[in-house]
């Protein structure tokens, strides 16, 4: 499904195709997440029927696991699911525009994004800390701005990633 296709007869020209195209599937998840909340809104604000929402919810947690169903003639993720929720995709679109299903859906995947860098982030820093206590009386060098500055231990360095460590779980 593509956005201009009600408005454009024929085909596009295979370079404004590639130039239109997104290659967002890593999106897709979130962008499920996003449209099943504006869903419930919809649904809450009387919008939708029971069996819309229903039907939303069950599509929707079945496109969000098979990246298969986003096919190359999609022009983009939500074109995608909007494609693969048939008459009702289009519904669950009163209210928000293209920029706001961006928005959400790029929103969502910065926090979980952000989640995976702390994660992995003290997962380095716990590797760190089991180096340094090993080796808590070798003699390294410090640096300050950039440059050598004074001998450290490695149980001074432990003992600054430790530090670094609580303050973090604060």
């Amino acid at each position: 499904m593509t956005l201009w296709s009600g408005r454009v007869g024929g085909s596009l020209d295979p370079s404004v195709w590639a130039f239109l195209h997104a290659d967002d599937a890593e999106l897709l998840p979130y962008d499920c997440e996003a449209s099943l909340q504006h869903a419930r809104r919809l649904h809450g604000a009387g919008l939708l029927s029971d069996e819309e929402l229903a039907e939303v919810e069950k599509r929707l947690a079945e496109i969000a696991v098979d990246p298969a169903g986003y096919l190359a003639e999609d022009e983009d993720v939500h074109s995608a699911i909007e494609r693969q929720l048939g008459d009702v995709g289009r519904k669950i679109h009163a209210g928000r525009s293209r920029n706001d299903q961006v928005a959400a859906a790029f929103r969502l995947y910065v926090l979980d994004a952000c989640a995976e860098a702390r994660r992995e982030i003290a997962t380095l820093a716990l590797a760190v800390l089991t180096v340094a206590e090993a080796g808590a009386d070798s003699l390294l060098p410090g640096y300050t701005h950039l440059q050598r500055g004074q001998p450290v231990t490695g149980a001074e360095l432990a003992a600054e990633l430790q530090a670094l460590r609580l303050k973090g779980a604060a």
